[in-house]
């Protein structure tokens, strides 16, 4: 099984009814379906991108499998109002739900399988030092000894 794929006016069967269909894909209209699809391909692939642990696929014009029903809802949204037809609350809804989680792709909430159907790794944690900017000679009195004198030199610095 393939797990990105190409969106193509013929997937718009799964998005548009018999008469929609008919409409949207007129010869004289296809290079702007053809050009909304490729927008939306390009939408799908940045918020895949967002996600540093997400691996693209090397075929700039697929999706994953997981996401071109969320682009077909994106994309049946755009091409009724580009055509002027009629546009059914449902139609925003879904879209709107679409939107939805490609941001969620962006944040990283939702994982994105890979060309072999691989989910990706989580980033590892790094683990990190706190103290306060710079460590020492912060001007606090009596946190940090200074790099210059010893605690032997000095004897403790006396709390203000």
């Amino acid at each position: 099984m393939k797990y990105w794929l190409p969106l193509t006016a013929d997937d718009l069967s799964a998005v548009f009814t018999a008469a929609e269909l008919v409409e949207v894909t007129r010869p004289e209209w296809m290079p702007y379906v053809e050009d909304t699809l490729a927008d939306i391909v390009a939408q799908v692939r940045e918020a895949v991108a967002s996600n540093k642990a997400n691996r693209l696929a090397a075929d700039p014009l697929t999706i994953p499998r997981t996401l071109r029903p969320a682009a077909l809802d994106i994309a049946a949204l755009r091409l009724l109002k580009r055509f002027a037809l009629s546009v059914k609350e449902e139609r925003k809804e879904a879209a709107a739900k679409a939107e939805e989680k490609l941001a969620a792709v962006r944040r990283a909430e939702v994982a994105v399988l890979d060309e072999r159907g691989q989910l990706p790794e989580s980033p590892a944690q790094v683990p990190h030092m706190v103290a306060p900017e710079p460590a020492y000679g912060n001007n606090g009195s009596g946190w940090y000894p200074t790099p210059l004198h010893s605690y032997a030199e000095t004897g403790p610095t006396p709390m203000v």
